[in-house]
């Protein structure tokens, strides 16, 4: 252990394994560069706000896994690929959805009952397999 000509303490590990072993509490007053992989063990605890850059992050590792979000989003939550991620799975869906905009599927399957409010515009087809009740049937065949 020495300080260099800056003032920086500087640890050294002379035993040839590289490894430096603290036991109890740490604290760094300004920045911490780690150079190469980061493990920690028990609780982590960031106050303030925190930023992952570059490559992938991982957040759990066997669906076991709990993640709590108890903050707000403030952007945009997109998947890298057109189509192909789901949200929910058969058994664990999600129970309600709230949208203040425009909602688009290329399939709607409602397996129970569909509330409509207002007045829906259909492009294409609707197939009914049940009892349809409706108010004013505009135009078309039916």
């Amino acid at each position: 252990i020495e300080y260099n000509r800056n003032g920086d303490l500087e640890i050294y590990n002379t035993d040839g394994d590289g490894g430096v072993m603290i036991d109890g509490s740490t604290s760094a007053g300004g920045d911490l560069y780690v150079g190469n992989n980061l493990y920690v063990s028990g609780v982590s605890t960031f106050i303030g706000n925190a930023t992952f850059r570059g490559g992938t992050i991982g957040i759990g590792d066997s669906t076991s896994d709990d993640i709590n979000v108890s903050g707000e989003f403030i952007s945009d939550l997109n998947p890298n690929s057109d189509g192909l991620y789901d949200l929910g799975i058969i058994g664990k869906r999600w129970r309600d959805a709230r949208f203040s905009g425009l909602v688009t599927s290329t399939t709607l399957n409602v397996s129970d009952t569909a509330l409509i409010s207002g007045i829906s515009t259909f492009k294409e087809a609707v197939f009914v397999n049940g009892t349809l009740t409706a108010g004013l049937i505009d135009g078309g065949e039916y």
